[in-house]
């Protein structure tokens, strides 16, 4: 908000001297460069645990607030460039080119925040595959569900609900679609070397990956249309049901 106030503040001044508007929008330009920049270097980039703030660590809620003040000050760029425009003389509205770069900037970042909630599911799932080889799947009276598929529900969820609660619907979608292609890519190289010896066993595989995809699907607000792990098991163990 103090940067909107900022920005606010150097438009009012280029409304009333419409001299200074060339002054004005490299002020601006500047502001918004300098937001952004800080903004990656201490939560992109987990600064902030080592400067003042002294975080513990960059947790997925503040990549999540981050993210939407960076949609608040690209939702005010196109405002912010017109009011410019209306007050810079014709020749100098080259120079408004500097607006659409700093757009792109946010652009990018956002975009490496969005990846980066990706990244961390897919570390999240990797660190937990190590228990798949020490499931015995044809253990008769086995448990219903292995602990990678439990704790994979379980730390996706809390994601969800992270996200759920600090970024719009569509941007949501938009992460747990690609979380959802990285599982399509991932858990079946985690299961490579599960090769049970008896029907019992392949069938408690299939429903492992159902009881994951089922789980998935029942998010709130998010599709699972992209998640495809049933198909690929159901290929590799035809006979289970």
């Amino acid at each position: 908000l103090l940067l909107v106030d900022m920005v606010a503040a150097n438009l009012a001044t280029a409304a009333h001297f419409p001299t200074l508007a060339t002054d004005v929008l490299q002020r601006v330009v500047e502001l918004l460069r300098l937001f952004n920049s800080r903004a990656t270097q201490l939560v992109l980039l987990a600064g902030a645990m080592h400067s003042a703030a002294r975080l513990s660590k960059i947790t997925a809620k503040h990549l999540a607030l981050t993210s939407q003040c960076l949609g608040l000050v690209m939702a005010l760029l196109p405002h912010t460039r017109a009011a410019l425009s209306a007050q810079l003389p014709p020749k100098h509205h080259l120079l408004l080119v500097e607006m659409d770069r700093v757009k792109q900037d946010y652009l990018e970042h956002h975009e490496r925040i969005l990846s980066k909630f990706v990244s961390i599911v897919g570390e999240i799932v990797e660190s937990l595959s190590n228990s798949i080889g020490s499931t015995d799947w044809d253990r008769s009276g086995g448990a219903s569900n292995c602990q990678f598929i439990v704790d994979s529900i379980k730390n996706i969820t809390t994601m969800h609900k992270v996200l759920s609660a600090q970024l719009p619907p569509e941007q949501v979608q938009e992460i747990f679609s690609r979380i959802f292609d990285l599982l399509n890519h991932k858990v079946p190289d985690y299961f490579a070397s599960v090769d049970p010896s008896t029907p019992a066993g392949q069938q408690r595989v299939l429903d492992d990956i159902q009881y994951l995809s089922h789980s998935l699907d029942r998010l709130r607000g998010v599709s699972a249309a992209n998640l495809k792990l049933e198909d690929h098991f159901r290929a590799r163990f035809p006979n289970a049901k």
